[in-house]
């Protein structure tokens, strides 16, 4: 199906236990530089399968990578075709995908792997809610690694985390501005 900003979304049941994301798929020219990196965090290639582009006579590559940590999100899809395309940014596309270290030592663990294995990793970086690091692949993708700690219940109650719009300090002077230009959520009841 396609999201309101007409962004491919597929839909995947993964058991009554699963929750949040099966996966990412990240749309490549060229998947090779992708895949190494992902190798060098310990992804391990699953499979491949090759599908018909819906009347552009061309052909999708999809190629999984799954880690071998048995969480969920642990599969990334490499998709190319081989059917001329123009990415574009805009609403709903993704800035980047993000990854999940439990603690600072994880984090500068992953630091060090990824750093010996070529790539160019940021400084460890405050964002209130948790430490990030960056690093972009040869293939254009944007990833980040981010801590659990310190948590977003930093600044609230555990309680009542998601009743009121938090911003980190920075952001604060432009508070008015940022509530004006976000959408109204309406919870079920």
């Amino acid at each position: 199906l396609r999201d309101p900003d007409g962004l491919r979304v597929e839909v995947i049941e993964g058991g009554a236990r699963d929750e949040g994301f099966h996966s990412v798929t990240l749309w490549l020219e060229e998947v090779a530089a992708t895949a190494a990196v992902l190798e060098a965090m310990g992804y391990v290639r699953e499979g491949e399968e090759a599908a018909a582009t819906g009347g552009t006579g061309g052909t999708e590559t999809r190629i999984r990578y799954r880690s071998t940590e048995p969480e969920r999100g642990s599969a990334v899809d490499l998709m190319t075709s081989d059917a001329r395309s123009i990415g574009r940014s805009g609403a709903g596309t993704i800035h980047h995908v993000a990854f999940r270290a439990r603690n600072e030592e994880e984090q500068l663990a992953w630091r060090a792997r990824l750093s010996a294995a070529g790539q160019q990793v940021t400084p460890v970086i405050d964002r209130q809610y948790f430490d990030a690091i960056y690093f972009r692949t040869s293939g254009g993708v944007l990833f980040e690694i981010a801590t659990d700690p310190p948590g977003f219940a930093v600044d609230e109650d555990p309680a009542h985390l998601g009743e009121a719009l938090k911003l980190p300090e920075k952001f604060e002077p432009h508070r008015a501005q940022i509530e004006q230009v976000l959408p109204q959520i309406r919870v079920p009841s």
